[in-house]
């Protein structure tokens, strides 16, 4: 935490305006960074505004001043998500090779070009006002509640090293919510003023044999591998193959489940529907990369 309290110094200070009489404009008076990131914090992991008040002796308006601040401050001096870093290096592949190598483990090396398990989460908002209603009505998932759409793609050891923060609307299925995302174009080779970074990237995955594994809700390729559809015997021929690959392909896949899991535990605020600017407040980067804010 120390090290995220010095980075949100050198940020705020760096993005400082001058105010009248040389005044400083970029952050609350006489609260202390440590303050307003443990009041943050204190928030993301589901205190109530009215118990946070009292315990830090600010008034209703400075928390949300605060958190309007902090949030988008953290998201601005964590670093980027390691899948993208891991792709933008020249040697990729070493970086590629270490987290296919945590599914490997998982899976007694049966699958052993794995760089990450995706799947989607459903974040909770209220229902949108002043819009068309047909287009409020995108928001209503499945599940019966107003939400986005989030899709997550996460390491061997519960790390979430790429997410979409793009306010996909509840009822997109996750196929189509992945297919619409920059990583998915980057990936693909579709990507657009990269310089061809994006087409060199996927040749390089597909030489590899690297890949993402997802389920059945996405649709099997190059990179992305599915759980083989359908039901079978293990006492019949040419089933117990099928069998033993979705075994261990769910073996590995239910890792991103226990991530979203684990994540919604301990930022409790992802359960809980806000509408407005609070929105992006409450699937921001900086949740997702959890690991990095305690």
């Amino acid at each position: 935490r120390d090290r995220l309290v010095k980075k949100l110094d050198d940020y705020w200070v760096a993005e400082a305006t001058p105010g009248r009489h040389g005044s400083v404009i970029g952050r609350p008076k006489k609260i202390c960074t440590e303050i307003q990131l443990a009041l943050t914090l204190r928030w993301l992991a589901g205190g109530s505004y009215l118990d946070i008040t009292e315990i830090y002796s600010v008034h209703d308006s400075t928390f949300y001043n605060i958190i309007a601040r902090v949030v988008p401050a953290i998201n601005k001096v964590l670093p980027e998500w390691r899948l993208v870093t891991a792709l933008k290096n020249p040697q990729a592949h070493h970086d590629l090779d270490r987290l296919a190598a945590g599914f490997s483990r998982r899976t007694n090396g049966f699958l052993n070009k794995v760089i990450g398990a995706i799947d989607g989460i459903l974040i909770p908002i209220a229902a949108p006002t002043g819009e068309d209603p047909t287009n409020a009505r995108t928001y209503f998932c499945r599940k019966g509640f107003y939400c986005i759409n989030v899709q997550g793609i996460c390491n061997a050891e519960y790390e979430v090293i790429y997410a979409s923060i793009g306010l996909c609307p509840g009822s997109t299925h996750d196929s189509f919510a992945w297919r619409t995302d920059e990583m998915y174009a980057f990936i693909n080779g579709e990507g657009i003023d990269d310089h061809g970074a994006s087409k060199k990237t996927n040749a390089m995955l597909r030489i590899g044999g690297y890949h993402l594994i997802g389920d059945d809700a996405y649709m099997a390729c190059h990179l992305l591998a599915t759980p083989w559809p359908g039901r079978f015997d293990d006492k019949k021929d040419g089933e117990s193959a099928k069998l033993c690959y979705n075994y261990w392909h769910s073996c590995a896949r239910m890792s991103i489940e226990q991530t979203f899991g684990q994540l919604s535990r301990k930022w409790l605020i992802l359960k809980r529907p806000y509408a407005g600017s609070l929105v992006r407040t409450s699937c921001s980067p900086g949740i997702f990369t959890s690991s990095q804010l305690v």
